[in-house]
């Protein structure tokens, strides 16, 4: 009996092998999409400047995680979580499609990117969700195991998408002079890699959800049915309160943590522009004959990740021992940020 109580429910392969795949088209197309904007005509690429390649990625990353709040409204309201997962999977792969078959340019583009905007509006937040749907209101553990197996997923994910439209944009579908110079890329067959991926994804979703998730996620949390169906099931229907004191407290100090996070993924998310712009012009890559994808660098966050996560977590747990105790969540995000800023300070030095 005890040890029906540690497993995992079914409806949690579905969520991680689903983000897994998502995560991997996601930065197989984020680690070489500055790349693609910049590169010359000639060379399969769209040909623009720095400047404004840049500036497209900033204003479709910031709609696109912007988007999540409406898809969730409209989830919660009208789709419910199984529904979204598998629109939201279907609209990833055809906006893969649209940029594969699409000729290069930024009307082009953007034709791609408003789809994947609306991909994210049904994907992104709703997987999460799914998540924590799975498990009881007062299981705290098995939901905090349940999160970490999941990003371990997404790290996973993020690790060989990179990996992998490297190796497509340098080497499998890249035209190579006999000097080893790339004459031009193969960007445009990761947007197949990925829209293939991604319906691959939404059949899955489709064919398993009936038996892994069950009435879980099947109707929007405000309907009706879902209210019947959380009552037949036996689960506690919580009931929405006004927000108390401590609470409406809480939310302010979300608030002033939250123009710290802009700050810090707004620097991380250089991995994904300046970054790569600086390692494919500046940085020696060739070694032993073989020159490493620029795509690759995206790849190393998620390697850490993995390794330090679970070191990170022991030190916690044996600060949360000691006297002093563990260290505030604020305490540990900015030293974070000042981890970040050496970084930037130790590529000033290297530049210079």
């Amino acid at each position: 009996m005890s040890s029906e109580k540690v497993k995992h429910p079914k409806g949690l392969w579905l969520a991680n092998i689903s983000t897994g795949i998502q995560c991997h088209c996601g930065y197989a197309f984020s680690s070489v999409f500055i790349l693609f904007l910049t590169a010359d005509v000639s060379a399969n690429g769209l040909g623009l400047s720095v400047a404004k390649a840049a500036s497209i990625i900033g204003v479709f990353t910031a709609i696109n995680y912007m988007g999540s709040i409406f898809g969730g409204w409209i989830t919660d309201n009208y789709l419910g979580i199984q529904k979204s997962l598998i629109l939201g999977s279907f609209l990833n792969g055809l906006a893969y499609l649209v940029l594969f078959f699409i000729k290069p340019s930024i009307a082009g583009i953007w034709s791609g990117l408003i789809i994947l905007i609306a991909a994210g509006m049904f994907f992104k937040g709703q997987i999460s969700n799914l998540v924590g749907s799975l498990y009881g209101a007062k299981e705290f553990t098995r939901k905090d195991a349940a999160y970490a197996l999941y990003y371990m997923s997404i790290n996973i994910g993020a690790f060989f998408g990179p990996i992998i439209s490297g190796l497509i944009a340098d080497k499998w579908f890249a035209e190579i002079a006999s000097n080893g110079e790339i004459l031009s890329y193969g960007y445009k067959y990761i947007f197949l890699m990925n829209a293939i991926l991604m319906f691959a994804v939404a059949v899955f979703i489709y064919l398993t959800a009936p038996k892994l998730l069950g009435e879980v996620g099947k109707y929007p949390v405000n309907g009706k049915r879902a209210v019947k169906a959380a009552k037949s099931s036996k689960k506690e229907v919580v009931e929405h309160q006004p927000l108390t004191k401590t609470e409406k407290s809480r939310i302010w100090s979300m608030v002033i943590l939250f123009i710290f996070v802009v700050l810090f993924w707004s620097a991380w998310f250089q991995t994904q522009t300046s970054f790569s712009i600086l390692m494919n012009d500046l940085v020696q890559r060739n070694i032993g004959g073989f020159t490493i994808p620029v795509p690759w660098l995206v790849a190393y966050n998620s390697i850490l990740c993995v390794v330090f996560a679970p070191l990170m977590a022991k030190l916690w747990l044996k600060l949360g021992e000691s006297k002093k105790g563990d260290l505030s969540i604020p305490t540990k995000m900015a030293l974070g940020m000042l981890f970040t800023a050496g970084a930037f300070v130790v590529l000033i030095i290297g530049i210079n």
